[in-house]
């Protein structure tokens, strides 16, 4: 939810179209409006952020793309203020919002991960073919070793 008041018609249009490029849309509505259907949801503890006039972004696709285009556009434009939102059930605060919009994007995230679960397997099949590799040097230096026990042998 977002606080609009001091945003001009064509700052709110540009709004819209950035976040409609992210699957998410803004919506202006009346408060009382706003409280009788959070109610019916069971979503009270989102009535401190309505006050005075309000906008709701609802998304549809990725949060933390939208989050981050909601930070970016409010500072570039003062007039916009982010007052806190609802995701996953969970009401969070606008220092909240902020720190999901410093996130990295789902795929680098999911690239991240990776990396993570890669690294130890990696390790483990270093570590596994090393194994093997120790014990033809361990049996070529017997085998070294007996050929020159058997050269000087012979020549006595």
């Amino acid at each position: 939810m977002v606080k609009y008041s001091e945003v001009n018609a064509p700052q709110l249009s540009l709004f819209r179209n950035i976040l409609k490029a992210h699957l998410a849309h803004f919506t202006v509505i009346k408060n009382s409006i706003a409280k009788r259907v959070f109610k019916s949801k069971g979503l009270e503890t989102l009535f401190p952020i309505l006050e005075g006039p309000c906008g709701i972004v609802w998304v549809r696709g990725d949060p933390v793309a939208v989050a981050k285009a909601i930070f970016n556009f409010s500072k570039e434009n003062e007039g916009l203020k982010i007052k806190g939102g609802l995701l996953k059930n969970k009401v969070i605060s606008s220092q909240e919002v902020s720190q999901l919009a410093t996130l990295p994007n789902r795929e680098v995230l999911y690239a991240q991960l990776s990396q993570l679960l890669k690294t130890p397997l990696l390790l483990l099949v270093l570590t596994l073919r090393e194994v093997p590799r120790r014990l033809v040097y361990v049996l070529n230096s017997i085998k070294e070793k007996s050929k020159g026990g058997e050269n000087g042998r012979k020549q006595n």
